[in-house]
């Protein structure tokens, strides 16, 4: 069996290294790499290791760019899920505002129930001083209407408008 020829002197290989890529033989003088410390197998001549590195760098920029197209679509989430919660924020902001906002008519239906109601409604509760003859009677029966509907019975104490917003309501 003949030896193999040394890719860089052309001559017979008796002491050297085999590249484990492409087997290309070298002798230790003529390898420019450091061949201690190296696994028989292990050991690449330049071009295979500039073939190596090569895939490895493209296999690292795919990773980088994969990566980045990743964190750029996270980015796109958050964004949008922070464009929603402040538009949650705006919308339930301006509810607030239309729930507590008093007009001169809640007013008045505020001021009328205090008059009738057992529990002011001013935003904390206090009793009200009874304004129904039965109201401080518990044994008083409240006549209802025929058809047993309280809310006609209550038509007679309340205007429209307040019997409105407590049946929305």
């Amino acid at each position: 069996m003949a030896l193999p020829k040394c890719v860089v002197c052309k001559k017979a290989v008796k002491n050297g290294v085999c590249c484990g890529d492409c087997k290309k033989s070298f002798h230790f003088s003529c390898s420019l790499f450091k061949v201690e410390n190296c696994v028989e197998d292990d050991w690449r001549c330049s071009s295979c290791n500039r073939k190596r590195e090569r895939s490895t760098t493209e296999e690292k920029n795919a990773l980088i760019l994969r990566l980045k197209k990743e964190l750029e679509e996270e980015k796109e989430r958050v964004k949008r899920l922070t464009s929603e919660n402040e538009d949650l924020k705006k919308l339930l902001s301006t509810r607030k505002k239309l729930v507590v906002k008093k007009t001169p008519l809640i007013m008045k239906l505020h001021a009328r129930i205090s008059i009738w109601c057992k529990v002011h409604i001013s935003g904390h509760i206090t009793p009200a001083p009874p304004r129904f003859p039965f109201t401080g009677i518990p044994s008083t029966n409240v006549n209802l209407d025929p058809d047993g509907d309280i809310l006609q019975y209550f038509n007679t104490f309340f205007e429209d408008p307040l019997v409105d917003m407590i049946t929305e309501d």
